[in-house]
């Protein structure tokens, strides 16, 4: 009897131990797995923000290099405008010096004028005999300019010459207050009728002065 006790008593030993030896086991790989899948999940996450972390980065990149060459368009185009400008401004003051030294100043006197008559005969053109100051035809000149201009007989006559075609011509005069500022008067033949006063231009220095 005692004897049957103490084999089921050892048996039950065998059967704990064994039990626990299993449970332990048990417990180990439930650890190591567990570890296992920690470490796995956390490379992964840390795998996936690399990844994003590196498409960021080609993604800021591709935006700067983009802003640069915006940047780049925009300075290029300010620099063209820039320089249209510079170009325009100089050209602008090349015809204001081209103005200056023909002695122009835009100031243009307007006026209706009609022909002031004539005792030459026609056909009429200008020839070299025409510009003696001993001819009719220069003093029929002289009166037309001085009726566009409104000086008197202390007029000064700078020149008077060809107006580009044969019934043309075109007088540079001053008075006495105006020397320094004379007009340039273009007078055209009006058959039968003599000169006629077609445009006047106060200069804004005398070219005959210089």
């Amino acid at each position: 009897m005692d004897y049957s006790t103490r084999y089921e008593q050892r048996k039950k030993r065998r059967l704990n131990r064994l039990l626990n030896v299993a449970i332990g086991v048990v417990a180990i790989l439930i650890i190591y797995f567990a570890i296992q899948l920690f470490f796995s999940s956390g490379s992964e996450e840390a795998i996936a923000d690399h990844d994003q972390e590196e498409q960021q980065e080609e993604h800021n990149e591709e935006n700067t290099e983009q802003l640069i060459e915006e940047n780049t368009d925009i300075d290029s185009a300010q620099d063209e405008t820039s320089k249209n400008e510079i170009e325009n401004e100089e050209l602008r003051e090349e015809d204001e010096e081209e103005d200056e030294e023909e002695g122009f100043n835009d100031e243009v006197r307007p006026g209706d004028w009609q022909p002031i008559g004539t005792v030459q005969s026609e056909p009429f053109e200008l020839e070299s005999q025409h510009f003696s100051k001993d001819h009719v035809n220069w003093k029929e000149m002289t009166h037309a300019i001085q009726y566009a201009t409104g000086l008197d007989d202390d007029i000064t006559i700078w020149r008077i010459e060809n107006g580009g075609n044969p019934q043309s011509a075109v007088g540079t005069v001053s008075g006495r207050d105006n020397k320094h500022t004379p007009y340039r008067v273009r007078i055209e033949w009006v058959p039968e009728r003599g000169w006629k006063p077609v445009e006047v231009i106060q200069l804004s220095e005398n070219p005959y002065l210089r």
